[in-house]
């Protein structure tokens, strides 16, 4: 297990990929003015759990018809087959802390801001954290805890 984790760790050690999605646009129609654009309706810090990280994730409502989580400022260390996940736990530490989550998406990258696209059959309002995982090591990278 050692040499197949060293053997992935060097071919992702120094790589940097990074992702520039711009902030999601209207796509519904608004009666006035103070109504135009996303909406943050949760908000939290990425801190660092097995690698360092930090950003800032937000969960944007009327930015069409699914909601988005945004990764702003988004700078964690580089590691194979990154996923963004949402779980219903908060103070993630370690995949035993997950509980129930779903998975978004495989990260675009690690540096930069990005857009996922939540499914309509989530409730986000049960979804307490958001969480950068390595799926074949199983380890938290960094997680944010959503307000």
């Amino acid at each position: 297990m050692k040499k197949e984790h060293d053997a992935i760790m060097a071919e992702v050690e120094g790589v940097e990929a990074v992702v520039d999605d711009p902030m999601p646009g209207v796509f519904v129609l608004t009666k006035t003015k103070e109504d135009a654009g996303p909406k943050v309706v949760a908000q939290g810090e990425f801190v660092g759990v097995a690698h360092k990280g930090a950003g800032t994730a937000l969960i944007l409502s009327g930015a069409g018809s699914n909601e988005i989580l945004r990764l702003e400022d988004l700078m964690v260390d580089n590691g194979p087959d990154l996923r963004v996940l949402l779980s219903k736990n908060a103070d993630v530490r370690s995949s035993g802390d997950l509980g129930s989550y779903v998975e978004l998406a495989k990260l675009k990258g690690n540096i930069g801001n990005q857009n996922y696209t939540i499914p309509t059959d989530i409730n986000v309002e049960d979804y307490k954290s958001v969480i950068i995982y390595c799926k074949p090591f199983k380890v938290v990278f960094n997680s944010a805890n959503l307000k």
